[in-house]
This record gives structure tokens, sequence and C-alpha cells, in this order.
């Protein structure tokens, strides 16, 4: 090599730049949040936490085992996947985390299967097996690739299910238990779609599923093998080609099949149905009038079936095959059920684990403190799986919580936010989107009907110290997304079309000492997703930036400010801001005249971002930041733009993000894992070896309220209120007993207060605005709409099966129903006739929405 170019190359490793400083990408033990939060303000070392959520609890990973008496054994955050993005350090196999199958392995261990990459730290796709003491076991190495949803042992052979490839066969494998070893096993793979259901009786093994050939012949979602040689037999229950099967159980002769069932042998099914298990599967007549059954289990006395969606747990005699009425309170709670001899274990919604004798019904003096929606039971063991990670042992607090950002404990701090709202065709569960803070009062904005029992609808104020409701706010007609206050004045934005009887059009401005309304409606047909108010200016973040005098409230004319939706604005501590959303780039900075600075491009939406000293981090839907792959998380250091080491890759990127300082984060959204860990809705990040703080959750009893729960579903018990008035101290009338802070424009205080901690009211240690960027609020997965002449419109998420069903208003009777199969997006379908007096609900896996 030339002198000059080894003189080039030292003094490049010499000159460069040390590696900027990043939290660990793995996310630290810390409490978890029953929901989403969407904004958040921190005070010394309490964060005001708001959103949409039930309450504060314990993170529980997507495999939690259970002992006989009830307790957890372990819960299995370490049970994960490598996500959608990139990877770390190896290719991706898998994008989604779900644990779908549970299998016990006679000696106390458990088979699990599902949708995952990694289990304690070793790789493994979609099929583990764990031993009695929930350790891997090493020398079960399976060569499946893909997802497992069935599994069934019988003897020293597991049978697998589900929509992989195999060396042996694909969808259908036969494994030897000990080493995961495919066996021969005939026709059993060659299958043309995914098989959802085992069962082994006697010499045969029942499959079912969504497939329509096997080994060339054709079989409608269920068909029988050979036990040891894998054949096809000439078993054919004769299901429609619509057919889809959920559960299969053999016993005794029959075969008990469930799933979305509508016709076979020429007789219309519903949902559940019983086949002879010989060669003829003659249809037994039998009309349970079950909805789509999502699991069976068979004992000698009764059989019991969970519907798919409802979470309806029925029993009936297996020889009369009668309805018996067993199960209580909690037929209708019900979300997983496994068989262990003659005890059914019932994974509930709000009970965690409960058990019944299936030879009598009653009930057993078990209770399990975990739930999911599958359940493997064996040897007095249990385990049960999710989707992504969970939370367990929940302290209530509704859409607002305060927290210990040291030690996790969840501080008694509880404003009792209530009271579901209906808008725009639905109703909305309470949430809050936006706090801000002037003085000794937090300002709270979203979607609720009352505040500590009083009616307070969309906009409160609560004492800072002790939660108390203060009254003086005007009502409020729409949602409110977005808050900040300048001096006396506090700024309301969001969908918001009325204030204290004025018409606005997304945002407006309240006196704070009066609790008046002030005459200022800027017209714009956007909603407003962001507010913030930085030096003298008041920025808002609409389908453009808009900005205006913060006292004055004068429009600021300025050259190219950004256009498309801006929905996280940042102070960068330097008089300039931060900007997030569907802008060029998706990331702009712009200085304190409001002129382009240089920003790095990300190649999506940004919907957080959160400034920490030189490093500022950003959540939404991108995958790459400066063309670095950083998925949906990542940090910059602003000083070059170039991203940090700091790769979370969650699921889904997080629509909030709180700096604590030092390297620290809080990021919430609709995530269920990272690839670093089954971290769901709520995850805390640290410098690297830092010792996590203890997990303190708080006072109160514990207790499951079940899936958190989007805006969606729910009845309205309305409420609105008008101005009212609050004496302070000195004499004076503020809403919510607010005092401006004399000689303060940015009340809140943005600066950071001595030994670092940040002040009262600031969202990060940066020294950036006092009043919080709020966040893009939670939407529902699904919505629903009734309209005119039988039809409702359908808007999901994702992908995803749904129940329609039309329902009389006064007895919640089921008059019309439909099972549609949603695509991302919307669509309309027709429902039975057009009807008065009725409501329709949609319902979904772990979710529901209704519609008047």
């Amino acid at each position: 090599m030339p002198r000059s170019s080894l003189l080039a190359c030292l003094a490049m490793l010499l000159c460069a730049a040390p590696a900027s400083a990043a939290p660990d990408s793995a996310p630290q033990s810390f409490p978890a949040v029953a929901g989403v939060v969407s904004d958040a303000l921190l005070d010394g070392d309490t964060a005001y936490l708001a959103g949409s959520f039930a309450g504060v609890g314990r993170h529980s990973g997507p495999l939690t085992l259970v002992g006989g008496d009830g307790a957890v054994r372990r819960s299995f955050l370490d049970l994960t996947s490598d996500g959608p993005g990139e990877g770390i350090g190896y290719e991706d196999v898998q994008a989604q985390l779900e644990v779908r199958a549970i299998a016990p392995d006679g000696a106390g261990g458990f088979f699990v299967g599902g949708t995952f990459d990694s289990v304690v730290g070793v790789r493994r796709h979609g099929l583990a097996h764990l031993r009695a003491d929930g350790s891997l076991d090493t020398t079960f190495q399976p060569g499946v690739s893909g997802s497992v949803y069935a599994l069934q042992r019988a003897g020293e052979v597991l049978y697998v299910g589900g929509a992989f490839s195999g060396p042996k066969g694909n969808n259908v494998v036969a494994l030897d238990t000990r080493t995961g070893a495919a066996l021969d096993w005939g026709h059993g793979g060659r299958m043309n779609g995914q098989v959802t259901a085992l069962s082994v009786a006697g010499d045969r093994v029942f499959v079912g599923g969504e497939f329509s050939t096997v080994a060339g012949a054709t079989r409608y979602a269920a068909a029988a093998l050979d036990r040891t040689t894998g054949q096809l037999l000439a078993w054919n229950p004769g299901l429609d080609g619509n057919a889809s099967v959920s559960a299969i159980a053999a016993r005794d002769g029959r075969v008990f099949v469930g799933g979305s069932l509508y016709s076979a042998q020429r007789t219309e099914l519903h949902g559940t149905a019983l086949f002879s298990a010989d060669d003829a599967a003659t249809l037994v007549p039998w009309r349970p009038g079950t909805g789509e059954t999502a699991q069976l289990a068979v004992g000698a006395r009764a059989v019991a079936t969970l519907e798919y969606l409802d979470g309806e747990l029925r029993a009936f005699d297996t020889a009369s095959r009668a309805p018996l009425p067993w199960f209580g309170d909690v037929a209708e709670q019900a979300s997983a059920i496994a068989l262990d001899g003659e005890t059914l274990y019932v994974a509930t919604f709000r009970s965690g684990i409960v058990a019944f004798d299936l030879l009598t019904g009653a009930r057993l003096p078990y209770a399990g403190a975990a739930a999911g929606t599958v359940l493997g039971a064996g040897g007095g063991q249990v385990a049960t799986g999710r989707r992504g990670g969970g939370t367990v042992d929940v302290v209530p607090r509704t859409a607002f919580a305060a927290m210990d950002v040291r030690t996790g404990a969840l501080l008694p701090f509880d404003p009792q936010i209530a009271g579901a709202v209906w808008q725009n065709g639905r109703y909305l569960e309470p949430h809050v989107n936006a706090l801000a803070r002037a003085g000794d009062a937090l300002y709270l904005g979203g979607a609720f009907a009352t505040v500590a029992g009083h009616a307070q609808q969309h906009l409160a104020a609560v004492d800072a110290r002790t939660g108390a409701w203060r009254p003086g706010l005007p009502s409020v007609q729409g949602e409110v997304r977005a808050l900040a206050v300048h001096g006396t004045t506090l700024y309301v934005g969001g969908d918001v079309f009325e204030l204290g009887g004025r018409q606005v059009f997304g945002l407006g401005a309240i006196d704070l000492t009066t609790g008046h309304v002030l005459d200022w409606a800027p017209y714009d047909s956007c909603p407003v997703y962001s507010l913030a108010v930085v030096g003298s200016r008041l920025l808002v973040g609409r389908c453009e930036l808009r900005a205006y005098d913060a006292a004055t409230r004068a429009p600021i004319a300025a050259s190219a400010l950004p256009t498309g939706g801006v929905f996280a604005i940042e102070p960068d501590g330097a008089g300039g801001v931060w900007l997030g959303g569907t802008i060029a780039g998706g990331l702009q900075h712009l200085d304190a005249n409001l002129a382009a600075l240089p920003a790095p491009a990300v190649n999506g939406r940004v919907e957080s971002l959160a400034l920490d000293g030189s490093q500022l981090f950003l959540g939404g839907t991108f995958s790459t930041i400066a063309g670095e792959p950083r998925w949906k998380l990542g940090s910059i250091d602003v000083t070059t733009n170039q991203p940090t080491a700091f790769r979370p890759e969650p699921n889904v990127g997080p629509s909030f993000l709180l700096a604590l300082g030092g390297d620290r984060l809080l990021a919430s959204g609709t995530f269920s894992f990272m690839t670093q860990g089954a971290t769901n809705h709520f995850a805390r990040f640290g410098p690297t070896g830092e010792v996590p703080p203890t997990v303190t959750p708080g006072p109160g009893t514990p207790t499951d309220p079940g899936p958190a729960t989007d805006p969606g579903g729910g009845s309205n018990p309305g409420g609105a209120t008008g101005p009212g008035g609050a004496s302070d101290p000195d004499g004076s009338s503020a809403p919510g007993g607010a005092t401006a802070p004399s000689g303060s424009s940015d009340p809140g205080g943005a600066s950071p207060s001595p030994g670092g901690s940040p002040a009262p009211g600031t969202r990060a240690p940066s020294g950036g605005s006092a009043t919080p960027a709020p966040r893009v609020a939670t939407r529902a997965p699904v919505t629903v709409t009734r309209l005119r002449d039988g039809r409702v419109r359908l808007r999901s998420d994702a992908a995803r099966t749904v129940v329609v069903r039309v329902r009389d208003a006064k007895t919640r009777r089921v008059l019309a129903r439909r099972t549609v199969k949603l695509a991302k997006g919307t669509r309309t379908v027709r429902v039975g006739k057009a009807r008065t007096r009725v409501y329709v609900e949609a319902t979904w896996h772990g979710g529901r929405a209704v519609a008047r």
C-alpha cells in the first residue's frame, strides 16, 4: 500500500468521530401497560401517562408455564421472532410471533408450536420442546420451516400440522419425540393447504384445516390418515368447499369437527358436526346451535365447545348430545380450553385459568394466574400461549396513570377517566390522547365523558398533585388529539368542531383565567394531529405545517413550509424543530426561522419523536434511516444525521416516545413483540449494562381485565359540561386552578432542573418545549358502520376474519349473521334485511366493535 494511502487511512481512523451513544436494543424489565400510551409528561422521576389502556401490570411472553397450584412457573419473554425487518445478525424466517399449539410430552414438559424463530436465545423455527423444568430440550431439533398450528403426541411420535415445509412433507408430518427427526409417513405431507387440527384415535390420525386435496384425492378441510403409514383413508365427511376446520377430536368411534362449517352430505351445518370414525363417515344428527367453533374437548361424559371470536363456552352430553347447563359466568369469557384426563382447564379474559370436572360440570378449586388463546395440559401442569406478549397482574387505571420511572412503581394518582362516547357513527371507549401542564394543573384531552364522576366531555383539568377534578373548562364536541399552553392560553386541537358552543375547525383556544373560548377559529378542512409552542410560535401539525404567533394568534408567513401530514413536532433545543409525518423524507428539521436544515431521509412515515441530548429517537412505518436498515424504531445522532446502533425492531412502529435522559427511553404503540424480547405495547430501554429498575407495578388488588381495548364498542353515558369556575388562592378565577407562571411565555418550564432532572411538565431532559408533542390517537383494529338496507361498512387495519351479527336492541337476540374475510381496508357487505331497533356487532379474535 502506498505511504500516502496508509497515512490517509490512519488519519481517518484517528479523526473519525466516536460511535454515538445509544440505548441497548433489548427492552429492559419494566411494568407493562394493558393498552397503548399516547402521550406523557415527565416531572422529575414521575411520568404522567395518558392513552387507551386498562391498567398497569407485568409483561408476560407468548408462552407461560403454570403449575398445578396455579402459580406462574415461567413466562417466556425470550421466545420471540426476528420480525419483518432485516434481523440482527441473521436472516429472518418468521414475520410474526404467536404460540398456536401446545401438547404435553407425558413427563411434565410441553411441545410448543407456532410462529417464532428463537427460544431462550436458541434458534427454533415454529416448534420446540420444553422440559418439565422449563428448559429447552436442545436434542429435539425438528427440521420444519414455517408455522405450526396443531400438535398431537402419541407415544414416541409427535404429529405436527401447520403451514410449513419439511424434509418428509409439507403441512403435516410425523416426528420422533426424542430427536425431532422426521419419520417416513407415506402421503402425510401431501396436502395443498394448511393443517390446523389433529386428533389420534386407534389406528387413525384425523386431520382438519384449509385444504381441498390430500395425495391428489379430494378432501375438503378434513381427512383421515393411517397412523403408521400415513396413507390416505376412505373416511370423508363430505364438507363443502367453503369449509375450514379449526378443531377435531375423535373418541369412542365418533369424530367431532368444529370450525366454519356450512354443509356436509347435503345437510346444513352450524359450526360443529359429528361423524362416525369408520370409513363411512356417517353424519350423526346433531344441531348444537353453536357458531364457528374454535376448540373442542371431548370427555367420557361431555363435550365442550368454544366458539371462535365470541368466546362462548358450552357443554353437551356426549351420548344424547343434549346441552348441559355448565360453566356459569365463565361461559361468556373463555379464550381457550384444554383437557387433562377429565379435568377441563379454561383460560378466561378476566379470571385467569379456571378448571371444571368434565364428568360433573363442577368448578374445581384451581386458579391459574395467566391466560391466553391456546392451552395445553398434562400431568397437572398447564401451559398457555398467545399472540405476541401480554399483560398480567393488572392494577386498574383507565386511560391515565402516574409511574415512578426509576422503580416502575404505579403511583396512587388516578383522575378516574370514564364514559364511552359516540362519535363518527361508533362508540369510543374512554381514552386520553394529549396532556399539557400549567402551574399545578394538568390538562387532558381525548374522548371521554366523565372525570371522577363529573360530566366533562373530551377536555378536563385535574390537580397535578392529587388527580382531583377541577371545574371551569368549556364543553367540547369532537375528539381532542393535541394540547399546548402559552401563557394563559390553552390551545385545543383534533377533530374538534365545537368548543364551548362556538364552531371551530379542528383548532381553538381557551383563556385559562376566565374559561372563555377565544374568538379564534382558523379554517382548515384537516384535523389537527400535533401542537407545540416553540419560543413565540405556535406550530400546528395538520395536512401541512401551520405557524401562528402564540400570543396574538396571527398567522406567520414562512416560505416553503413542509406539506403533508405532520404527526410529531419535537423542539431541537436551539429554537428549531424536528418534524415527523407524511412530509417529504418522513423527517425534516427546521431552524428558528422555519427554514429547512439537513435531515436524514426516512423511507416511511414518522409518527413519534423524542430528543435526548444529541440523540433523536423516531418511530413509525419506515424500514431505513439514511439508507441503513432500521425497522420502525431507531435513533440518529443529530450532529451527524447518521443512525446510531439502537435497533430494537418492533413488529409495529411506536406511536409514542418519551426520552428519560441518559440514553433511556419509553416507547408505546400497538407492537406485540420486538426482535430481542416479547415486550408488548410499552417498553423501556436503557444503556448497555445498566441494571434494570425494580419492577413494582403498584398498589391495589391485581386483576386481569383481559385484552387491552382499543377505542370501539361500549355504551354511551353521555355528558358534557359547560364553563364553571374555581377560585385560586390569590383570588383569581381560572379553570382548573391554573395560574400562568409570572414572566414566562412558555409555562411548564423548559429548562432542566439542577442535577439533570427534568423540570416539571417537560417531556424530556433535553431542554425542549414544556408542551408535549401530542401523538396520533390509537385506532381500533376494526370499525363498523351501520348503513341503510341491511348493509354494513367494515374497516380493518389488517387481513382478518370478522363475524358480523345484527342483534335486537332490547333482547340482544341474533337476527342475522355473516362471516366476512377482510383484507386491509374498507369493505361493505349486506347482513340480512333492513331493520329498525337493532344494532350491529362485529367480533374478531380478541376484539369487538358495535354500531347502533
